[in-house]
C-alpha cells in the first residue's frame, strides 16, 4: 500500500500482535521504517574476514553479495525500489536511509577496506572515500534501474556490471 497508506494498525494486525505492543518497539511508523532500513541494510553488503590467498577482486564480489540467489536477490531489489519511490514523497524518510543504511553501510565497508590495507592487499589512501566511490559505482547505477526508469533485463546483466564496477575500482587501488 505504500507508507502513506499503510497505518500502524495494519501493521499490527499483519504482524498479529496489539497496537500497544507495536507502538512500545516503534514508537511510530518512522521509526518503523528505521528499523526495516537497519534490517535491510544486511541485505546489501556482508563483510566476510579478509583471505589473503583470494583476489581481492573476489572478496569484493562477496561483500556486494554478487551471487545471492535469485530470492534474496528479490528482496533486496523490492526493498531498494520501495525505499526510493518512498523517499521521493517522504524527506523523513530519506534521512533515515541515508543514517541508518548508506552512512552505516559505509563506514562499515571503509573499516574493510582499512583492514585490507593494513593486510596489503590494496593500497588506498582515504578508505572512507574509496568507500563512498565503491558504493556510488555499485549502487548507485542500480538505484537509476530501479525506479521509474529502466531496469536490467536478467540478473546475469546486474552481475557483470558489479563485476565491472569492482575491476575498475580494483585497477586504481592495488598495491604497487
Amino acid at each position: 500500500q505504500g507508507y502513506a497508506a499503510t497505518t500502524m494498525n495494519d501493521i499490527a494486525a499483519e504482524c498479529h500482535v496489539s497496537k500497544r505492543t507495536l507502538y512500545r518497539l516503534f514508537p511510530s511508523k518512522t521509526d518503523l521504517f528505521g528499523g526495516m532500513v537497519e534490517a535491510h541494510r544486511h541485505m546489501m553488503l556482508r563483510f566476510p574476514p579478509h583471505d589473503p590467498a583470494r583476489p581481492i577482486e573476489a572478496q569484493l564480489e562477496d561483500v556486494f553479495m554478487i551471487d545471492i540467489d535469485p530470492e534474496l536477490e528479490r528482496q533486496r531489489m523490492n526493498f531498494i525500489q520501495l525505499a526510493m519511490i518512498e523517499s521521493r514523497q517522504f524527506p523523513e524518510l530519506a534521512a533515515i536511509i541515508a543514517t541508518h543504511g548508506a552512512e552505516r553501510t559505509r563506514l562499515a565497508l571503509a573499516d574493510w577496506l582499512r583492514e585490507a590495507e593494513r593486510l596489503q592487499m590494496i593500497r588506498i589512501a582515504d578508505p572512507l572515500a574509496a568507500a563512498s566511490i565503491l558504493m556510488d559505482m555499485m549502487f548507485g547505477a542500480m538505484n537509476l534501474k530501479t525506479g521509474e526508469g529502466a531496469r536490467w533485463p536478467d540478473t546475469g546483466d546486474r552481475r557483470d556490471y558489479m563485476r565491472q564496477c569492482i575491476g575498475y575500482f580494483i585497477n586504481g587501488i592495488k598495491p604497487g
